[in-house]
């Protein structure tokens, strides 16, 4: 037994002794009661901060990559609507200067619109492999 602890001990008894004899001793139980668990909590409220903090730090990393990966998205989405466009504005130009070649503008339209899905396939493709490419580096 360490010389701290038999002061400690003595002093407990007495703020016993005094908290069945009066208020002010149960005050002082209280208070003493108090200054001994302060540092294990605040051992444990130190603890519960890290671990609340490192949660946080994966849901912000988390929700980035899911952010990255949706504009990756809209920008596709955006080029493939460029592209529908633009073909729907071949199709009128090449009906208004030619209407005799309906099939013949048609075909052609239909062959660039295939091109064009292959384009946005290949885009979609590499932004699928830098998000796996992305992972892999991250573990």
């Amino acid at each position: 037994m360490a010389v701290g602890d038999g002061v400690t001990e003595m002093a407990m008894t007495f703020v016993k002794t005094l908290a069945t004899a009066t208020p002010i001793g149960l005050i002082a139980a209280a208070l003493i009661s108090y200054i001994r668990a302060r540092p294990e909590m605040a051992r444990i409220k130190k603890e519960g901060d890290a671990a609340f903090a490192a949660r946080m730090m994966e849901r912000v990393e988390d929700l980035e990559r899911r952010l990255g990966k949706a504009e990756a998205d809209l920008q596709v989405t955006r080029h493939q609507l460029n592209n529908e466009r633009q073909a729907f504005d071949m199709l009128i130009m090449l009906l208004e200067s030619n209407p005799e070649k309906v099939s013949e503008n048609l075909d052609r339209v239909k062959a660039y619109r295939a091109a064009q899905r292959d384009e946005i396939a290949l885009e979609k493709g590499a932004i699928a492999g830098a998000v796996v490419s992305r992972k892999r580096n991250e573990t």
